[in-house]
């Protein structure tokens, strides 16, 4: 519980830090210009369920998202996240299985209201689980089609809260889930 609490707080606090991408780089010089609101990053905290048959092993990490609105009901999104630290195991015999890092591209299909947006994620990802064991630990990479849903909730349209469901991995022997829960800037 410390562990999810301190994630948040260094989570609010990386993006009040953070300054604005289209303030820091004068795209234009470079001949590019990105349309005010389109673009958006985000950092959340991200609490990955690792399911075998088993037994259920989470983690907790942090998870930072760059996105481009294509159009109003079409974006482009992408995922990077990585684990801090393992769960605590109270049966070592069990062993530990966690998701070390991910990596994956979307996209996602959004519908606007006034107060900010729902939407459906369908992508790829790539990520790293490492398996511990008390004779051996070693690290294993995966790759899989991933989706989800979730929410943004926003009173200015710059600025809100994210929350979302993503199913990243869904293979024969385990599946990888979470609910993220962080806020996105527009700029």
């Amino acid at each position: 519980m410390k562990k999810t609490v301190a994630l948040t707080c260094l989570s609010l606090t990386l993006v009040a830090w953070l300054p604005s991408p289209a303030s820091a780089i004068d795209f234009g010089k470079i001949g590019f210009s990105l349309d005010k609101k389109k673009a958006y990053y985000g950092v959340a905290m991200f609490n990955p369920n690792y399911k075998t048959t088993a037994k259920d092993h989470r983690s907790t990490g942090l998870l930072g998202r760059l996105g481009y609105d294509i159009s109003k009901h079409l974006a482009v999104e992408a995922h990077v996240a990585a684990t801090i630290g393992g769960e605590s195991v109270v049966d070592k015999t069990q062993g530990e299985m966690q998701m070390s890092n991910l990596y994956g591209a979307f996209l996602r299909a959004n519908t606007q209201f006034s107060m900010g947006r729902i939407y459906l994620l369908g992508g790829y990802v790539h990520g790293t689980r490492v398996i511990k064991s008390l004779q051996n630990s070693f690290e294993d990479d995966d790759s899989n089609k991933a989706f989800g849903f979730g929410a943004e909730i926003t009173d200015d349209g710059m600025f809100g809260i994210a929350l979302d469901w993503i199913q990243y991995f869904d293979n024969r022997n385990y599946a990888v889930e979470a609910w993220n829960l962080g806020i996105v800037s527009r700029f």
